[in-house]
């Protein structure tokens, strides 16, 4: 704000003690405030930007956190355009609202919903959609597939009154190029936002500091179970201590996918916002920026240095490459213990006198052994954490295109499976089924134990997904269907009998997808044969609790965005078990540098 100088006016107020505006230092007006303009240039910035998006075009406006892609959330004809423009084909649009007395006749609104959006922190909150919104939004195209849209109500001047007068649900999707980190100064806005995405700019003269995304909130469908699914804007940097805050100034630098920092500096704990993937160039670059502003404004350095294991990670190159220039120790910490840890951490369970079983299932994660884990348990107790079971090594073939393609999954758990032979084979041409085929004959390729990957697996067997444009997307497909199947049947209190046997820490994974495949030509539905897999899969939890004897169960980990997933665990195993979940913070990868503090503190 240091550019605004106010005017005779506006510092006459603010001098003099008696008037209202005298504790305001903000304080502007028309004459000395923020001043909007458009490009192209208009006599009118703001009129034309609401002419433009009632016409259907598409808006890039500037926000507080970076710039925000706008268009008519009702024409399917715009929504359309900006998934070409953006290369977005399928990944949901979030939604903005004028406010809770439109919202309210789209989506199923909950009093925790109402509470969340209209609160200091105003994030995207996912609801279900009504089978007939009365807006008249586009949902197939807003969010093809899936049963809910995240939508948020303005939480910024400009966006308030955009959203007022153009009186209709507007989508408001992050303003980048898909993958990359959202765009926040004003030359970078007009080199790659137009022309290529957005048909005009609406700008103001205000610098922002630092970008942040939006954050990004559900609420389970059962149990309202508060799910954090991106902490960012209102958010970040979370400041908490944990336990016994330490005077050692420490960076832990987290995992790659949905990346986050976190600096133990003072006896405080800094977690960033959300930063993106660090797989581009332009993330890392992001990645770094933010970790100087941090420096800046802590105005210290680290001592220590904390990485995850996985060799490849551009955070874990970056913490080897400053420890080395700057001759710093430093540590290593794998990737699910330290999901583990920041569960633990975040409901005060590192001092445990119990033992506390850790169900900790994701996508990847660079293992002890340099396999690929994903479907871990483990167990904490006397500040000791143990790995005691998992769900059983498959093949992991084919790299990053495994995760892309949910058909490949498919083909490593059920290729020996006779009864799948011909839908597997249907999926592939003839050159991808001779080459996949005899990858897996080989006796030296890589292990998986991944449950994303599994549940990849079904959604591909069960012809949800066989290819897909986003992370998680078959696994939120799949958690669709199943949990369309519950509300069918009123709700979740249908029961089941985990269909095999294992005798040691090991889940047996070919076994659980035969069954899902056998389940299926019984007659099932896709819909009934998704949600008994996750009943399978509450019960496996639960077979593990009794076999650890552990009274406590701890999760975390991406696949525990899943609300179904949760709220199952919350009403089969609350009675028998303590349930812990995470608090402040997103299950997923975003909480790993907290983890890695954590287990740092504790001497591991």
């Amino acid at each position: 704000m240091a550019p605004f100088v106010q005017c005779p006016v506006c510092q006459k107020e603010y001098d003099n003690p008696y008037d209202r505006r005298y504790f305001s230092q903000t304080n502007s007006c028309p004459s000395c405030g923020i001043q909007l303009r458009m490009h192209p240039p208009a006599e009118d910035p703001y009129e034309q930007a609401l002419a433009l998006l009632r016409a259907g075009d598409i808006l890039a406006v500037k926000g507080i956190g970076g710039f925000l892609l706008l268009c008519d959330a009702t024409a399917a004809a715009s929504i359309q355009t900006l998934r070409k423009r953006k290369f977005r084909p399928s990944k949901p649009f979030a939604l903005l609202y004028p406010n809770l007395k439109t919202l309210e006749k789209d989506a199923e609104l909950g009093d925790s919903d109402r509470e969340a959006l209209e609160g200091p922190v105003a994030p995207i909150v996912l609801l279900h959609y009504l089978a007939k919104p009365a807006s008249g939004i586009s949902t197939e195209d807003i969010a093809p597939g899936l049963p809910h849209i995240g939508v948020m109500l303005p939480y910024a001047p400009l966006l308030a009154l955009i959203a007022r007068d153009f009186g209709k649900p507007l989508v408001a999707t992050s303003g980048n190029p898909s993958g990359s980190p959202i765009v926040y100064q004003d030359e970078q806005a007009l080199a790659q936002l137009f022309p290529g995405i957005a048909d005009a700019v609406l700008l103001h003269n205000r610098e922002i500091a630092l970008p942040q995304d939006d954050s990004v909130l559900r609420h389970s469908t059962f149990t309202r179970q508060p799910i954090l699914l991106r902490r960012s804007r209102g958010l970040a940097p979370y400041a908490d201590p944990g336990p016994n805050p330490g005077g050692e100034s420490v960076l832990a630098m987290g995992a790659s996918l949905k990346s986050a920092f976190a600096w133990q500096n003072q006896g405080k704990v800094y977690l960033s916002q959300y930063l993106g993937d660090l797989e581009r160039f332009d993330t890392q670059q992001h990645f770094e920026h933010t970790l100087q502003h941090f420096t800046r404004l802590l105005a210290s350095r680290p001592q220590t240095i904390l990485i995850d294991t996985h060799p490849e990670y551009f955070s874990t190159h970056l913490g080897l490459q400053m420890a080395s220039d700057r001759a710093l120790p430093i540590f290593k910490i794998q990737h699910h213990k330290a999901h583990f840890a920041a569960v633990l951490a975040e409901n005060e369970l590192l001092e445990s006198a119990e033992p506390v079983l850790g169900i900790i299932w994701d996508g990847t994660g660079f293992g002890e052994d340099e396999q690929v884990w994903g479907g871990e348990f483990f167990r904490w107790e006397n500040r000791q954490m143990d790995r005691v079971g998992q769900m059983a090594y498959f093949d992991f073939i084919l790299g990053d295109k495994m995760p892309r393609e949910p058909r490949i999954s498919a083909l490593s758990l059920a290729h020996d499976q006779p009864e799948a032979q011909a839908l597997l084979q249907a999926k592939f041409d003839a050159t991808e089924w001779s080459l996949y085929t005899r990858m897996l004959e080989k006796e030296t390729i890589l292990q998986c134990s991944s449950m994303g990957r599994i549940f990849d697996a079904v959604a591909s067997l069960l012809g949800l997904a066989d290819r897909v444009s986003y992370e998680g997307e078959a696994a939120m497909r799949l958690e669709a269907v199943a949990t369309r199947w519950f509300r069918s049947q009123g709700g979740l209190e249908q029961s089941t009998v985990l269909p095999f046997n294992w005798e040691n820490g090991m889940v047996p994974t070919k076994p659980l997808i035969k069954a899902v495949l056998q389940f299926l030509d019984a007659g099932a539905s896709v819909e009934q044969t998704a949600a008994v897999f996750h009943l399978w899969l509450v019960d496996i939890i639960a077979e593990m609790g009794r076999r650890s004897a552990s009274r406590r169960l701890a999760f975390s980990g991406g696949v525990w965005q899943n609300a179904l997933l949760t709220d199952l665990v919350r009403l089969r195993l609350g009675k028998e078990f303590e349930l812990y979940f995470h608090q402040n913070m997103s299950p997923n990868d975003e909480c790993v540098a907290y983890g890695q503090l954590m287990l740092h503190r504790m001497g591991h």
